[in-house]
């Protein structure tokens, strides 16, 4: 998430490349707007991997990887098992 829409979608489009590298034998759903595409002044986009379970670790090595990297004022978030998209 980040204050200005264009840094949330250019950090999402940074996730994205490095998992496309990682998890080539997944499908990566993604980038887009989150459902609530602003929330508490931030906007937010995600990403959806699916696969099977190394290829999802690799994924979410790779998103982790890329989070540690986005700049100031710009978070990331990895949750491997999500509950709900929203």
């Amino acid at each position: 998430s980040a204050e200005r829409e264009l840094d949330a979608q250019a950090a999402a489009t940074a996730i994205a490349a490095a998992v496309i590298d990682a998890a080539a034998a997944g499908a990566l759903l993604g980038p887009a707007p989150a459902p609530l595409p602003q929330l508490r002044a931030r906007y937010r986009w995600q990403l959806l991997l699916k696969g099977d379970d190394e290829t999802v670790r690799a994924g979410a090595r790779a998103a982790l990887a890329a989070v540690a990297k986005l700049g100031a004022g710009v978070q990331g978030a990895v949750d491997v098992r999500p509950w709900s998209m929203l």
